[in-house]
């Protein structure tokens, strides 16, 4: 078990993981209210519905739990494209938001992951 001193304390602790924040609503509206504290416009993204939502939160939250960091940024860089006139401007940002709801609601065991894979990843 690693060890960590705290800070103003002079004895070594063990680590613990990060305590995920609480979450209020239904995953997708926090979803929505994510995005649109981010400044983008969920209405130029018309296949994130709530069924894509539920979907790729499945889909992240089984990669999160096997470990699987670059496949993770590899389906945020490149998600499937549902519509061809949907513009990909923002897809990596909303996708990414996707990520941090899901983990929240649905793999709270892996928030941890998803929070070191949002300080590696995202700039």
């Amino acid at each position: 078990m690693r060890r960590v001193y705290r800070p103003g304390s002079t004895d070594c602790q063990p680590m613990q993981a990060p305590t995920p924040p609480q979450v209020s609503g239904p995953p997708y509206e926090q979803f929505l209210a994510l995005v649109a504290r981010s400044g983008m416009d969920i209405g130029r993204h018309g296949t994130y519905t709530e069924a894509y939502f539920e979907e790729r939160a499945r889909l992240y939250c089984s990669l999160l739990q096997q470990g699987e960091m670059m496949k993770i940024t590899s389906e945020v860089t490149f998600p499937p494209v549902r519509n061809w006139f949907e513009t990909t401007q923002d897809r990596p940002r909303l996708e990414t938001a996707l990520l941090r709801i899901a983990a929240l609601n649905y793999c709270r065991n892996a928030w941890g992951q998803e929070q070191s894979w949002e300080a590696t990843f995202v700039r």
